[in-house]
């Protein structure tokens, strides 16, 4: 096969919980399904069973979590179920629910992965539908946010960033590698969250019925209500969990790389602050080079020094900044002020560092 084979789960397996929103208890159920079926929910409680295939054509509803529906048939809040069978690559799966949405369990996307790896997946005879991107795909969404997607090295990265006005949570910026064992390493415990201040006014218009500190991290003026944050960029890390869910309504597996942020109009994601200082998180190098020097807001490559705005263009050259007062220590951020020189063999090491994924003690 040139591509790799489709895969569905070796046994049915279940799980049971309440619906963050509707505050339902419902019991969930995956089963084997044939090659090509995709991933379909079956509401078992509304007469005739009727199924809702998992695809963006049925996306009815998308405030505070993604719902898909048929005419009366709905499924509320699926985006953690999907997240979970893109994650473990997960390609055909029947779900039966016997509710209006799935169980939150303890808010992550953890629960779901046990259960499917404890199923077992199975290779089928057909061969995985898989989106390569080749080039730049642009899109916007609401309140400011945007999208792009571009080749990437293989495999899927999601790159996101997510600002809150609350200090608890703040600006953070991460870039995620989602093979099945960095997804359930690096993605699959972070947890959903919201905001005490909020729980009134989302009651009043029937959300959050059933959220709780046992399915969501809650902060309130003091900071979290929990006990601990699983990672601390817990909030972030949940953020690119749902968009992978999201993105699995696609109905194919993704090849590319998807960066949600500020992105100006050469397809980069850039940030400034307002004396213009910036901060490298991301990038990509041309083959030939084989020194660099990361400085405060300039890169020197093979003893040329360039700004960033002037890196930019360069051909062969794609980076991401973001200002260095709001880099995460976990993505390997250094001061600006001592600049730091790579050569030669280091050059791959020191690149891998940057992006939050070396393996290096």
């Amino acid at each position: 096969m040139s591509r790799p084979a489709q895969q569905t789960i070796a046994r049915e397996v279940g799980l049971a919980g309440v619906g963050v929103h509707s505050g339902q208890e419902a019991a969930l159920t995956f089963r084997p399904a044939e090659p090509g079926s995709g991933v379909r929910f079956r509401r078992v409680d509304l007469e005739g069973c009727p199924e809702i295939p998992a695809t963006i054509d049925n996306v009815v509803a998308t405030e505070l979590g993604t719902t898909v529906g048929i005419g009366d048939a709905k499924v509320l809040t699926i985006e953690h179920v999907m997240a979970a069978l893109a994650g473990l690559r997960i390609d055909n799966v029947l779900v039966d629910i016997d509710g209006p949405e799935l169980p939150i369990r303890d808010g992550s996307f953890q629960d779901y992965c046990v259960a499917l790896e404890e199923a077992g997946a199975v290779e089928q005879d057909e061969e995985a539908e898989v989106l390569k991107l080749s080039g730049v795909v642009e899109a916007s969404g609401g309140k400011g946010a945007s999208y792009v997607a571009t080749a990437g090295p293989g495999g899927l990265r999601i790159s996101a960033t997510i600002d809150f006005e609350n200090p608890t949570i703040g600006r953070s910026y991460g870039s995620f590698d989602l093979d099945p064992a960095s997804f359930r390493k690096d993605v699959a415990p972070a947890r959903t969250f919201g905001f005490m201040a909020d729980a009134d006014a989302l009651h009043a218009r029937g959300l959050a019925l059933g959220a709780s500190l046992e399915n969501a991290i809650v902060i309130d003026d003091d900071g979290v209500m929990n006990d601990e944050l699983r990672f601390d960029d817990e909030f972030l890390r949940h953020k690119v969990g749902d968009v992978l869910g999201d993105l699995a309504l696609l109905g194919t597996r993704l090849d590319g790389h998807i960066v949600q942020g500020h992105v100006d109009g050469t397809g980069h994601l850039i940030e400034s602050t307002k004396d213009g200082e910036y901060w490298l998180l991301d990038f990509r190098i041309p083959d030939d080079v084989h020194a660099l020097t990361i400085g405060h807001g300039s890169i020197t490559l093979n003893g040329v020094s360039l700004t960033v705005s002037e890196l930019l263009p360069q051909s062969g050259v794609r980076i991401g900044v973001i200002p260095h007062t709001h880099a995460h220590t976990n993505l390997g951020a250094l001061e600006p002020a001592a600049p730091v020189n790579v050569e030669g063999d280091m050059l791959g090491k020191y690149v891998a560092r940057i992006l939050g994924r070396s393996d290096d003690a």
